[in-house]
């Protein structure tokens, strides 16, 4: 448990005990299970497998080197994380719509900003 408290601080600790409780309950609807079911064994096909995979070998030899270079240290492992799988994770799915929409990036950047928006008012407010 110390872990935890000296990692995070209340609100985060909190946001994770309701979103656990949540997950929980959700977890006793069938229909939900079936469908997470679904998503999982999506997930794992080949092709999307291994191009997550890939992903996260990239940032991980990204994040060996600038931790070496003094850029990174493990403080910032929590911040990495919720970047991962948030931004980089979702960008990384969509890449594929890149050629199809001239406006992506920005597109892309504002709602990131949305999200960050959202996300900084919860845990700081």
């Amino acid at each position: 448990m110390s872990f935890f408290q000296s990692n995070f601080n209340n609100r985060e600790l909190a946001i994770i005990i309701w979103a656990s409780i949540i997950i929980l309950w959700l977890c006793t609807k069938k229909d939900v299970v079936v469908s997470f079911g679904g998503v999982i064994k999506s997930f794992f096909t080949l092709n999307i497998f291994l191009s997550v995979l890939g992903m996260m070998c990239y940032v991980l030899l990204v994040l060996y080197i600038m931790y070496r270079s003094g850029f990174w240290e493990m403080s910032l492992l929590k911040d990495t994380l919720i970047w991962f799988m948030g931004g980089g994770f979702v960008l990384h799915l969509s890449v594929n719509k890149i050629n199809k929409d001239e406006r992506f990036f920005r597109n892309f950047i504002v709602d990131n900003i949305k999200v960050i928006v959202a996300i900084e008012f919860v845990v700081n407010f």
